[in-house]
């Protein structure tokens, strides 16, 4: 499966008890269409590089963070870092005990 495709549906997979809970993390995750991410290398006089990474940070000891606002933060400052750096999110989905990104560096 496309890490963009797991991304997308891993609210759905994990399954969670409370499914009010489930529906309230989904606003977390988006997905980003392929036009909108750049295809293309950067280039420099050394060559052309093309960077796509697929990042998870876990929490430690997996930890349950279950405050939505919190969660919320941590979603809207890993797009306001990404936009500050010159990153492109591909997708992202932040999860009570994990956060997934994949980027494309420019």
């Amino acid at each position: 499966m496309d890490v963009r495709e797991y991304i997308r549906h891993q609210v759905d997979a994990a399954q969670f008890y409370v499914p009010a809970y489930a529906a309230s993390l989904k606003q977390f995750t988006q997905v980003w269409d392929e036009e909108q991410i750049g295809q293309t290398p950067i280039e420099v006089t050394s060559g052309r590089y093309w960077y796509h990474l697929h990042l998870v940070l876990v929490v430690d000891d997996r930890h349950r963070i279950r405050d939505l606002s919190f969660l919320g933060g941590i979603f809207e400052s890993s797009q306001v870092i990404a936009l500050d750096r010159g990153y492109v999110l591909n997708s992202i989905s932040v999860m009570p005990d994990h956060v997934y990104e994949k980027q494309h560096l420019r």
